[in-house]
Order: C-alpha cells, then structure tokens, then sequence
C-alpha cells in the first residue's frame, strides 16, 4: 500500500483546480463550490458571471441551496442583470424543497408584489412555511400579516400612533427636566426649543 498524503495547510488556488475538475464532469457538490468560490474570489479571480453559470448548473441539478443563491443574485443583479421575475422562478424551486430561506423571500416578493403579482395571502403561506422551520424573521413578518399592517391604512395609522408615542415620551423627559432645580435649562430657553 501507499503511503496516505495528509495535506498540510490550506491551498485555496489548489483546491479551486480540483473542485473545477469534478465540476467540470458534472459533480453537483463541486459546481456549487466552484461557484461559491468565483463569488467570493477563493482561489480564483472574483467573478460573478462565473458564479452565476456554475450556480445555475448546480440549481438544474437540484441543489435548493444553488437555487437560492442564483435567486439572490438575479434579486440584486449581481452578476447578471436585475430580473425579480427569474429571481422568483428559482426561489420557488428551492422554497418548494423546504428551503426557509428562499420560503421567506418568496413571501416578501409576494408581500411586495415584487417579480409576481401581489397576493398578502400568498405571502402569508410561504412565511408560515419558513416560520414553521423557526425562522424568526418570517414569524416576524407573519406577525405583521396578521396584524393588518398590509392594509396602508393601518399603516397608517398605527404609524402615526407610533410618532404620537415617541412625542409623548419627549415630553414628559422635558417636563422631568424643567423640575429638576439642577438641570441649569430655564423656561426661557425651552418656550425657545418648544
């Protein structure tokens, strides 16, 4: 038998060539790292362009964790151009794997009517997926559902109750400090600041 090599340090621009090889013969492991890398710039040049081809190889494979990542970058014309509609295209694919992170993302483009058409109760369903899975931000934003808060005009006015609060508080935080011998402000200057 031969003698086992233990690989000693860490070799980005090596790992890069074998990670390309198997990637190159249709590994879907290999072409999601080979992607990751291009994106990131590990052990090659930093290309987006790349990232996007070898993320789309690995996706047509069925990687959600691909299909979530080529979304991204379509959702913020990284390495492509700006396209919400392709962006939900593959955020479906990887939301309908049971991937969280691309359920909730397929709300919010739902919630915004972003690269589909608006559906609040389309939203809710994909939050409630992603936040069945414990994701804090989709119970989050399935809260916000729940509360009204698609309606403008609830909005609306709970935004206005939220400023009318903060007033109220500054206020009272003035009021504290004008009865405060010590504070050194006097009335004159506050009728000024009023």
């Amino acid at each position: 038998y031969a003698k086992s090599a233990v690989v000693e340090g860490k070799d980005e621009a090596e790992a890069f060539r074998w990670y390309q090889k198997a990637a190159d013969q249709g590994h879907l492991n290999a072409q999601f790292n080979i992607a990751y890398r291009y994106s990131a710039g590990l052990g090659t040049v930093k290309d987006e362009a790349e990232a996007v081809r070898w993320y789309r190889k690995a996706a047509l494979q069925g990687s959600m964790v691909a299909q979530f990542n080529l979304a991204r970058m379509y959702s913020r014309g990284t390495g492509v151009s700006k396209d919400p509609e392709e962006a939900s295209k593959w955020y479906r694919q990887a939301a309908d794997q049971g991937f969280a992170d691309a359920q909730y993302y397929l709300g919010t483009m739902f919630a915004d009517g972003e690269g589909v058409t608006k559906d609040p109760a389309e939203a809710a369903q994909w939050y409630r997926k992603a936040a069945e899975q414990g994701m804090a931000e989709a119970q989050n934003q399935l809260a916000w559902l729940f509360t009204g808060f698609g309606n403008p005009q609830t909005r609306k006015t709970h935004w206005r109750q939220v400023h009318w609060a903060g007033y109220m508080k500054w206020a009272k935080e003035l009021s504290r400090m004008l009865n405060k011998p010590s504070s050194g402000i006097g009335r004159r200057r506050i009728k000024v600041i009023i």
